[in-house]
């Protein structure tokens, strides 16, 4: 569907159709067009990327996203273990 993502963790489908990804590398939010692969950054400066942190024990912490009824966007970041709520203007 799209290539030259960085690191590509969390993902969700908009109500439009569109494929909201969390990269965890840039902290970007990016939002996919299904029909010809388009990229749109979303919101940045998350810092999902926990890779060099050698005091967590051995587990998944994944980046994520999810979208709610009203098109709100929920992201997830591992490395401070905050919840972020994005509300479309």
């Amino acid at each position: 569907m799209a290539t030259g993502l960085s690191t590509p963790e969390g993902m969700a489908v908009q109500q439009d159709g569109s494929l909201l990804v969390a990269e965890a590398a840039t902290g970007f939010i990016t939002r996919i067009d299904p029909s010809n692969g388009a990229k749109a950054t979303v919101a940045s400066g998350f810092n999902m990327d926990i890779r060099g942190f050698s005091l967590l024990p051995f587990v998944n912490y994944t980046a994520d996203v999810a979208t709610l009824k009203k098109g709100n966007i929920v992201v997830s970041n591992p490395a401070d273990g905050s919840v972020t709520t994005l509300i479309p203007s």
